[in-house]
């Protein structure tokens, strides 16, 4: 989980770099949001799978933080929509 973090940690900076730089975000965009909400689903996922049934508790937040996780995919699109918009937009394939 820790890598996975740092590889997002380092894709919003560039991604906000770019942005600060008036470079186009029309590539770096899609990237960013789809590592992210890839590692926001695998890390709310693994919480769980750690902690085990307590995490469905109402005692302990884990149950939320993995609805918002899921969420969020829905609301800002999954990762997988993501790359393949990135792929489109970069001429990788075809529209």
């Amino acid at each position: 989980m820790m890598i996975e973090i740092d590889a997002t940690r380092a894709t919003v900076m560039f991604a906000a770099m770019s942005a600060a730089n008036g470079d186009e975000l029309q590539t770096v965009a899609p990237l960013a949001k789809a590592q992210t909400a890839e590692t926001f689903v695998l890390c709310a996922g693994s919480a769980l799978q750690i902690h085990g049934a307590i995490a469905f508790t109402w005692e302990h937040d884990l149950h939320l933080y993995y609805r918002r996780a899921k969420t969020t995919e829905a609301l800002f699109g999954s990762s997988a929509r993501n790359r393949a918009l990135l792929a489109e937009r970069a001429g990788l394939v075809k529209a």
